[in-house]
């Protein structure tokens, strides 16, 4: 495997992880501390998480949804001997009740940012860059934005200095 693939690889890797609520392989995956910047959704600035923080702020933000299903594609990808870029365009699929006939989609594009670390890629920075949000059934939608802004409000999460 190529070191771009192996880089793309790490990026679906985490976002599969994810959408599988799989905490141990995204902890894996994660650097100690992680830069995190929704700003472009949540309007909350951009700020340093530790790995454990960051996914226990995916683990309740999970419960607001029942499935999370994350689609990747366009990557483009720099490095140097030891960092890396990866950007990709990005649909984040959120089933909000099991039948799966409430869904709400954001749209944009990722930027990963990682580091070799021994012997393998960690990511070090995720950023997403909103383009637009839609959902199927209004009635009932989740402003999302507004449920990540409560949890990254709560000091719990921030990295500490």
């Amino acid at each position: 495997m190529s070191e771009i693939d192996s880089l793309q690889s790490t990026v679906r890797d985490v976002c599969l992880a994810l959408d599988r609520r799989d905490w141990n392989v995204v902890r894996r995956i994660l650097d100690n501390e992680i830069y995190w910047d929704l700003s472009s959704y949540t309007d909350i600035p951009s700020t340093y998480y530790s790995a454990e923080s960051l996914i226990e702020f995916w683990k309740d933000l999970a419960k607001s949804v029942i499935r999370t299903h994350h689609t990747l594609k366009d990557f483009v990808v720099t490095k140097t001997q030891k960092q890396a870029k990866v950007i990709c365009q990005t649909g984040i699929y959120q089933a909000l009740d099991e039948s799966a006939s409430s869904i709400q989609s954001l749209h944009g594009k990722y930027k990963f940012e990682l580091h070799w670390d021994r012997d393998q890629w960690k990511v070090n920075s995720i950023t997403f860059l909103f383009d637009y949000q839609r959902s199927n059934d209004d009635h009932d939608k989740i402003e999302l934005k507004d449920v990540m802004k409560e949890f990254l409000l709560n000091e719990v999460y921030m990295a500490e200095s």
